[in-house]
């Protein structure tokens, strides 16, 4: 399928150079405030739920009876720089199964990879010692899904933001009418944060977006 080749192809862009040296794994999701973004999660399996904390609504979603769907709060402050340990423990509350990637290119400092039992949802954590080389990645996540792997034509949106501070790719869209696909990816200083799902339902959606609103970027 179209979807699973655009995840091999994007996928060997991000870990040309690299190699799995270890892993954490963390299955059961936690409701309760990260240490480090000190955001907070909630979730339900078959209703609506919220709750106020600091002025903020959290609500959580189901869309289907065996399908958990979580919303999470932005911290009080945006996190920046963006450290591993930040994108941890977003990881670990949203319960997610977490890899450590140990780099082996000369300019890579750190590489952190999650996604839920279901691999439906995917996250990285990707720092470098050289700001040059986290912005060549991230141009890389911007070719990759424009051109994909064949001649099949992106429909959708692709776009860049520059805040200043960071720069916010995100992408939504399809190929050829198929194969529909959801991207977001941050580039703060020398880190590069991203996620993404093959869908573009809007709770789906709200998944990937869960890690960047937990760093308060969205």
């Amino acid at each position: 399928m179209k979807n699973k080749r655009l995840c091999i192809l994007l996928c060997a862009i991000t870990l040309a150079g690299f190699c799995i040296s270890c892993s954490n794994t963390t299955e059961t999701s936690v409701s309760g405030e990260s240490e480090t973004s000190n955001s907070m999660v909630t979730q339900t399996d078959n209703q609506m739920t919220s709750i106020s904390q600091d002025s903020t609504l959290v609500t959580t979603v189901a869309s289907i009876e065996t399908d958990i769907h979580i919303i999470i709060t932005p911290p009080a402050e945006r996190v920046y720089p963006i450290r591993n340990q930040d994108a941890v423990d977003i990881f670990i509350a949203m319960g997610l199964i977490i890899k450590d990637i140990t780099p082996t290119d000369e300019f890579a400092e750190t590489f952190t990879a999650a996604f839920d039992s279901d691999y439906k949802y995917y996250y990285r954590y990707q720092s470098f010692t050289v700001e040059e080389k986290a912005m060549e990645e991230f141009e890389a996540i911007h070719t990759s899904i424009l051109e994909g792997e064949t001649d099949e034509p992106f429909e959708g949106t692709c776009e860049i933001t520059d805040k200043g501070e960071y720069k916010i790719l995100v992408s939504s869209g399809n190929y050829g009418g198929q194969s529909p696909t959801y991207w977001v990816a941050i580039l703060a200083d020398k880190a590069l944060v991203s996620g993404w799902v093959f869908s573009t339902d809007e709770l789906d959606k709200q998944m990937i977006n869960n890690y960047f609103v937990g760093l308060g970027y969205m």
